[in-house]
């Protein structure tokens, strides 16, 4: 039962989160880094990983646009890897 009193809007806070994500991920990715640590995966598997939970983040702060989300990550791993 719904009353009211509950402010809380989810997909408001999928988004917030959403950005939140991306901008640390970016903020991360283009830091300079003598050597990467290992993490026990190749390179491309731990790339597959984080652009399958950032593509998760993304449908549910934007449930229905599966293509345009899907573009906006291409384009955002295209844009890390150029200021990488």
């Amino acid at each position: 039962m719904n009353t009211g009193t509950n402010n809380f809007n989810e997909r408001k806070f999928n988004k917030y989160l959403l950005w939140f994500i991306i901008s640390a991920i970016f903020i991360l990715a283009a830091l300079p880094v003598k050597k990467m640590p290992g993490a026990g995966f190749s390179d491309k598997v731990n790339h597959i990983m984080a652009f399958f939970v950032l593509s998760i983040f993304a449908l549910l702060a934007y449930p229905g646009m599966y293509l345009r989300s899907g573009l906006w990550l291409m384009l955002y791993g295209i844009l890390i890897e150029i200021v990488q």
